[in-house]
């Protein structure tokens, strides 16, 4: 994928097949994608176990619940799922919602064992990578939302694209150097609070902490000053002034 094609991509499929066979991204920031696909259709879901499994997924990518608090709660949700719905295939709204909570608790407890990474695997298995199935169900919920029922694919594609471009940003182009000078007490305390809180308004305050500290990279600048822009956890320049890996090491 060319990086003209990553920005001009209008659907979630392509774009997440490259960055998980190829450019093979941390397991973390595809949690944090899923995460906030099924943000997307919160409102759906009135079961709690969902609900507590929906705020799993997030505290599982970033380490402060272990793998088996993150496997329980997802053995609750699927339990809660089938008694419900009695199988694996309802098409109501909130089952479509919850679907998409329970993938992207997938492999929570093969932990031990590298995600795989290859197509061959998958296509064996007649299968796909989590996110996907995290975007599809999320997508099939927003679409079928009697609250929202003007929602199409389109509209859905384009949202969950938008979350993809606020994670993974230019970084599986080029790498964005954040010098020493430019994580002064202000931007970190400023970009940690952001994340911790979800107080994705204090971005352009973050873009005025860090020109102050020298920075003239025109494309952080950019980002969090943009009214327009998606902003979610795992955000490219919050984690890279956190200093969280964005792609698998070599």
């Amino acid at each position: 994928m060319t990086e003209s094609e990553w920005w001009a991509a209008t659907e979630p499929h392509d774009p997440i097949d490259w960055l998980f066979f190829e450019v093979k991204g941390v397991d973390r920031k595809f949690r944090l994608f899923a995460a906030a696909c099924c943000q997307r259709v919160k409102h759906c879901i009135t079961l709690s176990t969902a609900l507590d499994a929906l705020d799993g997924v997030e505290r599982f990518a970033d380490g402060s619940i272990d793998a088996e608090t993150a496997l329980q709660a997802r053995q609750h949700v699927v339990a809660t799922y089938e008694a419900q719905w009695g199988g694996t295939n309802a098409t109501t709204t909130e089952a479509d919602a919850c679907r998409a909570v329970i993938s992207g608790l997938y492999n929570v407890n093969d932990l031990h064992l590298p995600f795989y990474r290859s197509r061959e695997w998958y296509e064996s298995e007649d299968d796909f990578p989590y996110p996907i199935w995290c975007a599809y169900e999320a997508a099939l919920a927003a679409e079928e939302d009697g609250v929202a029922a003007t929602v199409t694919r389109a509209d859905s594609n384009f949202a969950q694209v938008a979350l993809l471009h606020d994670i993974f940003g230019p970084l599986p182009f080029r790498d964005v150097a954040v010098p020493p000078s430019w994580l002064t007490s202000d931007v970190v305390l400023l970009a940690r609070g952001i994340y911790d809180d979800k107080a994705f308004d204090r971005m352009p305050i973050l873009a005025d902490a860090l020109q102050d500290a020298g920075c003239d990279n025109d494309e952080v600048l950019n980002h969090c000053r943009d009214a327009t822009a998606t902003h979610v956890r795992g955000c490219w320049v919050i984690d890279l002034l956190l200093g969280r890996p964005w792609r698998e090491s070599c």
